[in-house]
């Protein structure tokens, strides 16, 4: 005698039933996306090129993230060295008089981003190591901003030695949930641009809408 339950159909394993929806928000998510990148009217096609502009992105990754969050970046955060400034042996290179290098492309970008807030984050332990001033960490930032027409509008640094703990220091999210809290902005608001995978987890572990690579960005 078969122990079978008189209701179960043939083929069935007795397991939960199948997600009967999962078809149809398929269909919709195709069919949402299939629209949101076919060509627009030109004037709406204008209108996105000019919002991508404004925050420094491509026309294609500006609307990938707003199909994803439903709206424009309303921040982009940077790590200072190796993304915004010329890195050697993992700290701000410097000349003899303290000044910092720019990397290619960085000034122009920075100066080009008249829509979203721009904000700075950077380790430098070198402070807390005694190899640094807290003036001189802090004058780094300062210099980025003098050479783009003041586009810089906060920044936050971590002055702890390499092996702290503090939630502050990247790629911890301290530094990043300071700055989005203090402005108002939720996570989901803003990206960050940045140069390695640490970076990248960082903005994964702060909740960012989007973390995009810095020699893409400023190419």
């Amino acid at each position: 005698m078969s122990n079978a339950s008189p209701t179960a159909r043939i083929g069935h394993n007795g397991g939960p039933p199948l997600d009967a929806g999962r078809r149809w928000r398929a269909h919709c998510w195709q069919r949402a996306a299939k629209r949101a990148w076919s060509p627009p009217r030109p004037e709406v096609a204008r209108l996105r090129m000019r919002q991508a502009a404004a925050t420094g992105l491509s026309y294609r990754q500006h609307q990938a993230i707003v199909m994803q969050v439903g709206r424009s970046p309303q921040a982009v955060l940077f790590p200072l060295s190796g993304t915004l400034v010329r890195r050697e042996a993992g700290e701000v290179w410097t000349d003899a008089a303290g000044g910092v290098e720019l990397l290619p492309g960085v000034a122009a970008k920075l100066v080009a981003m008249t829509l979203p807030s721009v904000f700075v984050v950077s380790n430098q332990a070198a402070v807390a190591e005694g190899r640094l001033s807290a003036g001189q960490a802090h004058g780094y930032v300062r210099q980025v901003d003098a050479c783009s027409n003041g586009r810089i509008d906060d920044y936050r640094l971590c002055l702890e030695t390499r092996n702290s703990t503090s939630p502050q220091r990247l790629p911890r999210p301290g530094m990043v949930h300071d700055l989005l809290r203090h402005h108002g902005l939720p996570a989901a608001a803003a990206i960050m641009v940045g140069a390695c995978s640490e970076e990248a987890a960082c903005a994964a572990g702060a909740g960012l809408a989007e973390f995009i690579y810095s020699d893409s960005f400023f190419r």
